[in-house]
């Protein structure tokens, strides 16, 4: 009696299938890593609408604006997190990314509480910020 033949697949069809599969991650990692770094932008845009918020309760009250960012511990317990280092002006706020592309968010005036970036690296990210010279 002869025995069966096993099917199995060969070395070459195993070979092109990891291929493909490089392939298809070398065309979408790109991609999924500029949907991340927009996504951080989120953490970003929130806690500086927490600040302005805080800011124009404090001018509200006649007070000034706090430049030291330590005295809103409350909304932003560390000026330094994991993907924005936050920095305030006088009348705005500013914050540094961390991540692959080295961009500023700005929040010039606490006033009209707009966001905008200047930076090269901006165009990367999946958002239309307006410049800030504008």
């Amino acid at each position: 009696m002869i025995p069966a033949k096993k099917k199995a697949f060969t070395l070459t069809e195993l070979l092109v299938v990891v291929v493909v599969i490089g392939v298809l991650a070398a065309v979408v990692l790109p991609k999924f890593n500029k949907v991340v770094e927009t996504r951080k932008t989120t953490e970003a845009e929130e806690l500086m609408a927490a600040v302005r918020t805080e800011q124009e309760r404090h001018c509200a009250l006649d007070k000034q604006y706090v430049q030291d960012l330590s005295q809103l511990s409350d909304i932003i317990p560390n000026t330094d997190t994991k993907n924005f280092t936050y920095v305030a002006t006088a009348t705005g706020i500013k914050a540094h990314s961390k991540g692959k592309y080295g961009y500023t968010l700005q929040m010039p005036s606490y006033q009209d509480g707009r966001l905008c970036c200047d930076d090269a690296d901006c165009a990367k990210l999946n958002k239309d910020y307006p410049s800030c010279s504008s």
